[in-house]
């Protein structure tokens, strides 16, 4: 009983530490992508998202966002477009 006890608090906490939150930048076309900001600078912000499975580096041109927050989205409570960190 004991080890089955300390198997199943090791994974709550293993889990619970590698839990990701995305950050999320708004467009102004109405799109919502959770990703990975890198740098922002005065003309772009630089992010990672996953596209296809792949993990790509992009960026956008600061005048087509109209908000960005790091840490906004929680990957477990959100429902994604298949292949990509673009919300639903």
């Amino acid at each position: 009983m004991k080890k089955t006890s300390c198997i199943i608090l090791f994974l709550v906490l293993f889990f619970g530490l590698y839990s990701q939150d995305y950050d999320l930048i708004v467009t102004n076309k109405g799109e919502s992508v959770a990703c990975n900001i890198d740098t922002i600078t005065d003309v772009s912000i630089q992010y990672r998202m996953k596209h296809n499975n792949h993990w790509i580096q992009t960026y956008i041109n600061k005048d087509e966002v109209i908000e960005y927050k790091y840490g906004a989205i929680n990957k477990d409570l959100v429902v994604f477009r298949p292949g990509t960190l673009c919300t639903i």
